[in-house]
């Protein structure tokens, strides 16, 4: 229900709303029901001087069941900004006219992943029930104008003893609504 009210605020603040789907070395069902949510890391590499508004950063997860007919488990996480100093292992660095920006759970948002682990059931079993994983990323920008077409990396990082991973190289992502006045 939170998250719903998120959304909604979202929308009435006139962000920029950018959609993306993430995919190839997104968690595997194991993983996803194996996974400790304060350890779940989202990094965005973004083009200077554009930056995510704090706050926006929403990351998504569908899993699809195999049974045909049977509905798919979906959650819409908000995300926190990583504390200043925290440990980004596994991101390389930048590059020049480029910068990165790493997320994390909130309690709330882990409360709302344990409630998605819950409803995948047990780890040994999952990989009967459940297909695939698709996370999409939406978040809000600062200092880029409507229009603008940007490219940014999408890294994961499932765990506290793990490097960040991949997920997409130089997507390119439309910036849609009003910017800030």
């Amino acid at each position: 229900m939170a998250a719903g009210a998120s959304l909604l605020l979202l929308s009435a603040c006139s962000m920029f709303p950018v959609h993306s789907w993430l995919g190839g070395s997104s968690p595997t069902p194991e993983e996803l029901a194996r996974l400790d949510p304060a350890h779940l890391r989202v990094a965005v590499r973004l083009p200077l001087p554009v930056k995510p508004k704090p706050g926006t950063t929403m990351l998504r997860i569908v899993v699809t069941p195999r049974a045909a007919g049977s509905r798919p488990e979906k959650r819409t996480l908000l995300l926190s900004d990583l504390a200043p100093g925290t440990p980004t292992q596994g991101l390389p660095d930048a590059g020049p006219g480029y910068q990165w920006y790493a997320f994390e759970l909130p309690p709330p948002g882990r409360s709302v992943f344990r409630s998605l682990q819950a409803a995948l059931g047990d780890p040994a079993s999952v990989s009967a029930r459940w297909t695939r994983i698709e996370m999409s990323l939406k978040s809000g920008y600062e200092d880029a104008a409507p229009g603008t077409e940007i490219s940014r990396d999408v890294w994961l990082r499932t765990g506290a003893d793990r490097d960040y991973t991949p997920l997409i190289r130089k997507e390119k992502v439309h910036v849609d609504g009003v910017g800030p006045a």
